[in-house]
């Protein structure tokens, strides 16, 4: 208190600073959370939103597949399966978008645990509706997809109670944390309330009291003054003196008094003006990371439109290549029974199957040509091309012969007229099955053939360890063929190395083809159907949230 007498400006600036400063920072603080509580929000309606709307993809596609059903033309059927692929293709990506919190669909956090059980619940029901969609949507007027359709039909109900509670799930996870900043909010604005209190308490009571006290001084020093001047009282100038002195005396500490609240009020001022100008600078500052924002939205917008014209046109080059190949159905339908799962890294693959009967022989052929996406896909068409030529228009039947003739064609169709060497290639199986001598004749190219025997024991053929096309044609290369006798019912498998190379697990690691041979081990003689579905559930599950390492390509066929 005594300081406060003695130098009221210093003390009374320093408080004053320090209130207002711890004032300004709860209020910054609390526009900071309401605006990290938009963010929040508008990202949680954006889930809500993606929720819901799966809800509505998955009754469009329970009435897409009735119409596909019961589609009495070719046309109809093929305008029909074009709306459904689209409407698959979103369908997933949301799903795979919700489940993993996809940041490229503007989904960023993470699903509580809650939420994620709700996945686990829905997620055998998803892939009964994956399989159902992908057999349909690979089928062609006039192919029998009704038990595709009644798979749907049996697990729409409950896929939509289960996507329903998701969706009211996330509703109420996003309530709360509303509320949740609410209740901080209020907090803030109580400490606030209280911090204007102590100021009031702490700074303005303290120094109207030292002002008072000041003037008490004031007021004792005036009435010793006086008492003074009845004491001199001797002359008149001795009297004039000191009324002169107590005068002057008075002056001065008026004048001091009169500069001190000037200036006080001046620093109040000036302060007050600082704070307004701080926090114009901050409105501007936000105005200035609106338009910014808005900015960012407009070229998100044309992103989308590029790659959505980008897709269009590596969608029309799949429905390309596909017409290149056999339908998968046509050739398993040469076999007691089969599978081929085919999943591309990108929209469209470089992994590729050639199947071909003659009176005596079948061929099955797997090939994994140079990277993936559209430039592999050039590769499987020229690869096509050429396997057509040699075998049915050279007739050539050798399985090391035709690997041969391969690689010289493709040696030279890349490199006779370019100026520079290009060296692409592709890992091949052949394999030629005599079904009427039992025995199977197989060349490879780095990649192997497995067989399964009536014993249930796994056989694994390996392959050349040279390739097609990468080295030149001057090299000497050598494809040793294999001579394998077999029974029916053995069942044989033909992969990628997109399988084994993914990765994955607890420690991102790759899935090992020592572990998918375990997994045909443990698999023994199950109906190939089966086979295929655990394959797939092993490889996703595997894979999880991660991006794909390469195309798969796995092929299992029961002779």
């Amino acid at each position: 208190m005594n300081n406060l007498v003695n130098n009221p400006k210093k003390k009374l600036t320093l408080s004053y600073v320090v209130a207002l400063s711890f004032v300004a920072i709860l209020s910054i603080s609390s526009q900071l959370i309401i605006r990290n509580v938009l963010g929040d929000q508008k990202e949680d309606s954006r889930v809500i939103n993606i929720s819901g709307r799966q809800r509505m993809l998955s009754q469009k596609i329970s009435k897409l597949v009735l119409q596909l059903h019961t589609a009495k033309n070719e046309a109809d059927y093929a305008s029909l399966l074009d709306t459904f692929n689209n409407i698959i293709h979103l369908w997933k990506s949301s799903h795979l978008g919700l489940l993993h919190r996809d940041s490229l669909l503007n989904l960023g956090g993470d699903n509580s645990p809650v939420i994620l059980k709700y996945f686990e619940e829905l997620e055998p029901h998803y892939i009964v509706f994956d399989q159902a969609t992908t057999q349909i949507a690979e089928s062609k007027f006039g192919d029998d997809i009704s038990e595709a359709v009644q798979n749907i039909l049996a697990h729409e109900d409950r896929f939509l109670t289960i996507m329903n509670t998701i969706t009211f799930q996330y509703d109420k996870e996003s309530a709360l944390r509303v509320k949740e900043v609410e209740n901080l909010e209020l907090i803030l604005l109580s400490i606030t309330i209280f911090c204007l209190f102590l100021e009031a308490l702490v700074i303005f009571r303290p120094a109207v009291n030292a002002i008072s006290r000041y003037m008490t001084l004031l007021q004792d020093q005036n009435k010793e003054l006086e008492e003074a001047h009845q004491e001199v009282i001797l002359s008149n100038e001795q009297k004039k003196k000191v009324q002169d002195d107590l005068i002057k005396t008075l002056r001065e500490n008026h004048n001091l008094q009169l500069h001190a609240n000037q200036r006080l009020e001046e620093e109040i001022l000036a302060r007050t003006e600082q704070i307004r100008e701080q926090h114009h600078d901050i409105v501007q500052k936000s105005e200035a990371l609106e338009q910014q924002n808005e900015k960012i939205t407009e070229q998100n917008q044309q992103l989308g439109k590029l790659y959505k014209k980008v897709t269009q046109s590596i969608n029309y080059a799949k429905k390309i290549q596909q017409a290149t190949v056999l339908n998968r159905d046509r050739v398993i339908s040469e076999f007691d029974d089969g599978f081929i799962m085919n999943e591309a890294r990108d929209i469209i693959s470089g992994d590729f199957y050639w199947f071909h009967q003659t009176p005596q022989y079948k061929f099955i052929i797997l090939s994994d040509c140079t990277g993936h996406g559209v430039p592999a896909a050039f590769m499987t068409v020229i690869g096509n091309a050429m396997l057509n030529e040699i075998i049915i228009s050279n007739q050539i039947h050798e399985p090391d012969l035709i690997l041969k003739a391969l690689d010289q064609k493709l040696y030279e169709f890349l490199n006779t007229k370019s100026h520079e060497k290009l060296r692409d290639g592709m890992d091949i199986a052949v394999v030629r099955i005599d079904e009427e001598a039992k025995k199977i004749r197989f060349s490879g190219a780095k990649r192997p053939l497995v067989i399964r025997n009536q014993k249930n024991e796994i056989e694994v053929h390996k392959g050349s360890l040279t390739t097609i096309g990468y080295i030149p044609k001057k090299e000497n290369k050598s494809f040793t063929k294999q001579n394998i006798p077999f029974q029916k019912g053995d069942q044989i498998y033909l992969f990628s190395d997109g399988y084994q190379d993914q990765f994955g697990g607890v420690d991102d690691s790759r899935f090992q083809k020592s572990k998918m041979i375990n997994m045909l081990k443990e698999m023994e003689f199950r109906d190939m159907k089966m086979q295929e579905n655990v394959i797939r559930y092993q490889f996703f599950s595997w894979k999880g949230g991660k991006a794909q390492t390469d195309d798969v390509l796995f092929i299992g066929l029961q002779l």
